[in-house]
């Protein structure tokens, strides 16, 4: 029982951080398109901010769920599910950051010439880099705990000994597996 739960901690560990850095990689490009205040098109950043909006209020669970009938059971389905989430709270915070920046700056930098890829690279870009660590721990975090879960729709991880455990009634393993959570996210 012992090396079983090790295993899947590692997997869950491991679908988080391959799942955080492909979603905060995706997202640092199309955030540059949909940041209102750098954005070269103001009514097509508003469509894609809607749409991701709108994806965002899909729990990870349910992603999960969806992926699992597409794909199968398995880690890969969890792997893309928390793929799309890290993806969309990335993509926010990004935007966020990004609309912080302050139209002095842009302005200062277009004053000197600056074309938009100009902008981009000395304005926006290490304004962005800077903050891609903390946002990627962010997500990570939000990541183990949401791998936890989904294990019990099959999409791999510890989450499938919580529910074997539990359905089964072994409290005493479901208390251990909690505890090992609790330190493992802390």
């Amino acid at each position: 029982y012992g090396t079983e739960v090790f295993e899947k901690l590692i997997e869950t560990i491991q679908i988080a951080i391959v799942s955080s850095i492909m979603g905060v990689l995706l997202a640092l490009p199309f955030s540059l398109i949909i940041a209102d205040n750098i954005a070269s098109n103001k009514y097509i950043a508003g469509i894609f901010s809607g749409i991701f909006s709108f994806f965002r209020t899909i729990p990870s669970l349910i992603w999960a769920a969806l992926l699992v009938s597409v794909f199968s059971i398995g880690k890969f389905s969890g792997i893309i599910a928390l793929t799309i989430i890290a993806f969309l709270i990335s993509l926010k915070l990004f935007k966020e950051h990004i609309e912080s920046i302050k139209d002095n700056q842009l302005n200062s930098t277009r004053s000197v010439g600056a074309n938009s890829l100009q902008v981009l690279r000395y304005c926006v870009l290490p304004f962005i880099f800077e903050l891609s660590i903390s946002i990627f721990f962010i997500v990570l975090e939000t990541n183990i705990r949401s791998a936890t879960i989904l294990g019990l729709v099959g999409a791999g991880g510890i989450g499938q000994i919580m529910w074997r455990d539990l359905n089964h009634l072994r409290y005493d393993n479901l208390s251990t597996l909690i505890l090992i959570l609790f330190f493992t996210i802390l």
